[in-house]
């Protein structure tokens, strides 16, 4: 079974985040399930955590929504906002309630928390 998102291979150093821009970042999605560029403490931390986020569509069919966000030193997420939206705004506005709703995550391993993009990827159901 396939995850319901997909993460943003990035660089993360204290609570520096580098990403692609948005269409970049999505056309480089193809497939790939987090893949860190370093094995930095950051990047183990982001490849642990994010998957704890759940999210699944409102509505069905493929969606695509490029968050990005703030996880503070005590593990809460922050400063939401979508920086590549899927076209529809009530899948866009699930993917923030799914963060906001997300409660604390474990502290990660910096001391002014970490800046993460996440791909919240959705897919057609398979029919028969």
């Amino acid at each position: 079974m396939r995850k319901p998102y997909r993460l943003l291979p990035a660089v993360a150093l204290a609570g520096f985040l580098a990403f692609l821009p948005p269409s970049a970042a999505l056309a480089a999605l193809s497939g790939s399930e987090y893949a860190p560029l370093h094995n930095t403490p950051a990047d183990r931390y982001l490849q642990q955590a994010l998957p704890m986020i759940p999210w699944h569509s409102p509505i069905p069919g493929p969606h695509q929504v490029l968050a990005s966000f703030h996880i503070g030193p005590d593990g809460s997420i922050s400063q939401a906002r979508i920086v590549g939206g899927s076209g529809n705004a009530e899948v866009d506005q699930s993917v923030l309630q799914a963060l906001s709703a997300a409660g604390k995550l474990p502290p990660p391993p910096t001391l002014d928390g970490i800046w993460a993009t996440m791909v919240f990827s959705s897919e057609l159901p398979l029919t028969r």
